[in-house]
């Protein structure tokens, strides 16, 4: 049994094992918060090439549902373990509940603010709460802005039983090849139109362009199939022993393994390309940044399928306990943002961006905010919700565990 299912935006990854004799995935936990730390900063901090290139991160965590989704659901749709209702309400519920509250939160804020003129109406509003708002319209606002990316995943997960069938078929008549194979003809399916539209319009692509390559729920399904195919791939390669390890074969495994060099090489890599390619024009909308939307794809499954047993410096430097704690409150943190800097900024008078000491403070009060929800608030939701399903799992929430885990077990 492998102890993974959602993230980041991913909410039921299980990110430590009950048992303390054995390891996970746990440096996706640690990745997972540093997404989503990364993504605060570029919203909310001045605009350089480290922030402004900060929706980057948005595609690690779409990769990384599809293959975190394939590996806690995969094997138990197929062998009829769970139902299709049951992986529904499990895989669905605990997030779409949190993202209503999230923008519940936001639309106080609103009222409280006057609701200012770019507010959306009510129609707008509720079609965000649908989770339709960005098929309509792709750069619509929506309270809680970043709700957008669940958008973007419901279809991803509700279509997830076929990708499933897809990379079984693929991988049982050309085995681990085909799944490459099928991971890059993906791979050029999301980025290939980009790509092509840059270079007609003479290496320029406009914002609105990059809003549908971005927000379109549609142009995200290509890159959460990698993540799937990538999976089922990790899968075929990994035997029981690389998925469990006791604590001793972790501390002897040696970081010169083929899979630690391989998916250090992607880290930094993507790390280089992302902070260190000179920024072209005044901002971010324009350039060759915008072509990063769906670029980096293959990059961060690669990183994903060789670093699947925390392999690597990289993996041992997420793995770290404090980055797999804060790991479980990402999500949260991803979604309360707006939030929280709203309010900040009301209580520093300040127009546009925090201070310093300001914008230190409400990351702070914000990661706080989001354990206290993990820990206390959200478990009695998430309980009801997977009532719903045949023999709900028993809910048994403990600080440093994400809430949602249980819908993985």
């Amino acid at each position: 049994k492998i102890n993974v299912g959602s993230g980041s935006v991913e909410q039921a990854l299980a990110p430590m094992a009950a048992d303390k004799g054995k390891q996970t995935m746990v440096h996706l936990s640690g990745l997972r918060f540093l997404m989503a730390l990364w993504i605060v900063v570029g919203h909310y901090a001045p605009i350089s090439t480290v922030t402004c290139r900060s929706f980057v991160a948005v595609s690690v965590f779409i990769v990384m549902s599809g293959f975190v989704t394939h590996l806690a659901y995969g094997e138990r749709l197929l062998s009829g373990a769970l139902t299709l209702k049951q992986y529904l309400i499990r895989r669905l519920a605990p997030i779409v509940l949190t993202t209503w509250v999230a923008m519940l939160l936001s639309v106080f804020i609103l009222m409280q603010l006057g609701e200012p003129d770019w507010a959306p109406g009510l129609l707008p509003t509720c079609s965000c709460f649908l989770f339709i708002r960005h098929w309509l319209t792709p750069s619509g606002w929506c309270p809680s802005p970043p709700s957008w990316t669940i958008e973007a995943l419901v279809p991803c997960w509700v279509l997830y039983p076929l990708m499933r069938r897809a990379a079984a078929r693929t991988e049982a008549k050309w085995g681990v090849p085909g799944l490459l194979a099928g991971g890059f003809l993906l791979w050029i399916v999301s980025f290939g139109p980009m790509l092509a539209l840059y270079f007609y319009q003479g290496n320029g692509i406009t914002w609105d362009q990059h809003a549908v390559f971005f927000f379109w729920p549609p142009c995200q399904l290509s890159d959460f199939a990698i993540g799937v195919f990538c999976a089922a791939a990790f899968s075929r390669r990994a035997q029981p022993p690389l998925l469990e390890l006791n604590d001793q074969a972790v501390q002897t495994r040696s970081w010169l393994q083929p899979a630690g060099v391989l998916s250090d090489a992607a880290f930094i890599f993507f790390a280089s390309v992302v902070f260190f390619l000179p920024q072209k024009g005044a901002d971010c909308q324009e350039g060759l940044t915008l072509l990063f939307d769906h670029a980096f794809a293959p990059v961060i499954a690669l990183y994903l399928y060789s670093s699947g047993t925390n392999a690597g410096v990289s993996g041992k430097l997420l793995s770290h306990p404090a980055l797999v704690v804060l790991g479980n409150y990402s999500f949260e943190i991803y979604l309360f943002q707006w939030s929280f800097n709203t309010v900040f900024k009301e209580m520093f008078g300040v127009p546009d961006f925090l201070g310093v000491q300001g914008f230190v403070t409400m990351v702070l009060c914000l990661v706080i905010f989001s354990g206290l929800y993990v820990e206390w608030v959200a478990p009695p939701m998430v309980k009801w919700a997977l009532s719903f399903a045949e023999k709900p799992p028993e809910l048994k929430p403990q600080v440093g565990t994400s809430y949602a885990a249980v819908a993985t077990k």
